[in-house]
């Protein structure tokens, strides 16, 4: 499920439902006095009914702007983390794959964007809430780019600094993400971006 109030297609209407009602529960739960910062990241993995994937960027991005602007309004600082692309193949669960190719660095290594598909409805890369944050001009809306951090020179890497990056396909290892947090407080200072 996505954070925000684009309506996903997803497999039921049931589960189109429940997306949306947690996406509303995650709203009313950080804002308001209940939190002064909101670190959130979040690619969009299905798209938004009644749209294809190019319509799907336009109406969830739409969608995270609101979400960001209300967080933001009610007196939060709000950092949003870049998402990464999900490697895939033989590399799609990274720690699997270091333990297959013997910690081969480059071979469990995958490219920070990938060729758009040719199918238009095949899934594709997208992060709209990254996109609304940095278009969004609000004082309390911050953004960091983690590619500089994962994917330099275009690649992104499975260890940094000695450090596995992702636990599974998409996901930060609790040691990799503490290595992200001085770019993270940096971003949540008032002189950010």
């Amino acid at each position: 499920c996505n954070v925000s109030r684009a309506p996903l297609r997803l497999g039921t209407a049931e589960q189109e439902r429940n997306c949306a009602q947690y996406a509303d529960w995650v709203l009313s739960q950080t804002s308001g006095s209940a939190y002064d910062l909101v670190v959130t990241s979040e690619r969009q993995s299905a798209q938004v009914r009644g749209e294809d994937w190019p319509g799907t960027r336009r109406e969830a991005t739409a969608a995270y702007t609101d979400y960001l602007r209300r967080w933001a309004d009610s007196g939060a600082t709000v950092v949003v983390l870049q998402d990464q692309v999900v490697p895939d193949g033989e590399t799609r669960r990274v720690p699997e794959c270091l333990a297959r190719t013997d910690l081969d660095i480059d071979a469990c290594s995958w490219p920070a964007r990938p060729p758009v598909p040719t199918d238009p409805d095949a899934p594709r890369f997208m992060d709209p809430l990254y996109d609304a944050a940095r278009a969004l001009d609000h004082p309390r809306v911050r953004w960091v780019d983690t590619h500089d951090l994962l994917c330099p020179d275009g690649v992104c890497r499975p260890v940094v600094g000695g450090v596995v990056t992702l636990f599974d396909a998409s996901h930060y290892t609790a040691t990799y993400a503490a290595t992200m947090a001085p770019a993270t407080a940096a971003a949540a200072r008032p002189s950010a971006n």
